[in-house]
């Protein structure tokens, strides 16, 4: 469901205004506080919880420097909101990256003691990304949040609404009922039903984001052997 869908839904239910025909570019004061309020809605969403929509992998190929500028270097579409825990892994080593605490990378780099091995060990410092130790050329691939909860045409993300035809990832009837509480509280009007309407919503969609472990008795699948058709001398 598209921008202009969105806002023209809630003009035909709330009967505030008249459903407009356009929103981008709009000089209607109703077009444009839906289009503020819509993004001021799903930026809110975003923040309240770590979704999965919102993850993507990012493929880094080492120089051996030990350190890449987010940004620049690494994570360079302009969305990095925070680094995935334990999703770090060294292809080229075929062995996990370990993610160290500040303590923990201060005695790494600090100690007398020989440090060099085969853990790829990284700590997020600033707006830096530090590994240690670096090989020219590894390929590392770890996962992130993003900052971009809309997609255009094109299915490019993005940060915010800029044409009538973008979408969300987030569900269109939750910016909706975000959308009308948030015009009701600005006209004075009641808005109690829609406030718990939208909390609601947004506590439904975070337990059905979260995966859930069996309770009870499970196998150990820690470690993943995959055995093949024939050939293993059965």
């Amino acid at each position: 469901m598209s921008l202009l869908t969105m806002t023209q839904n809630v003009a035909d239910e709330t009967l505030i205004a008249e459903r407009p025909t356009s929103v981008i570019g709009n000089a209607d004061k109703f077009a444009r506080q839906c289009l503020s309020l819509l993004n001021k809605v799903g930026d809110e969403i975003k923040e309240k919880h770590a979704w999965e929509t919102l993850i993507k992998e990012e493929n880094l190929v080492t120089d051996g420097s030990g350190s890449y500028i987010i940004g620049t270097d690494v994570f360079t579409d302009g969305d990095y909101e925070s680094f995935v825990s334990e999703s770090g892994w060294n292809a080229t080593q075929n062995r996990s990256m370990d993610l160290l605490n500040s303590r923990q990378w201060q005695n790494l780099i600090n100690s007398t003691i020989s440090n060099t091995g085969i853990t790829t060990f990284f700590r997020i410092r600033n707006n830096d990304l530090l590994i240690k130790e670096d090989n020219s050329g590894d390929t590392l691939n770890m996962e992130y949040r993003s900052s971009f909860w809309i997609t255009n045409s094109s299915l490019t993300p993005q940060a915010a609404f800029s044409d009538d035809t973008d979408t969300s990832l987030f569900p269109e009837d939750l910016l909706e009922t975000g959308l009308r509480y948030y015009l009701k509280i600005q006209r004075g009007l009641p808005a109690v039903v829609e406030f718990d309407l939208y909390i609601d919503k947004i506590a439904r969609l975070q337990a059905l984001d979260i995966p859930r472990e069996i309770i009870g008795p499970k196998p150990n699948r820690l470690f993943l052997v995959n055995i093949p058709d024939t050939g293993v001398g059965l």
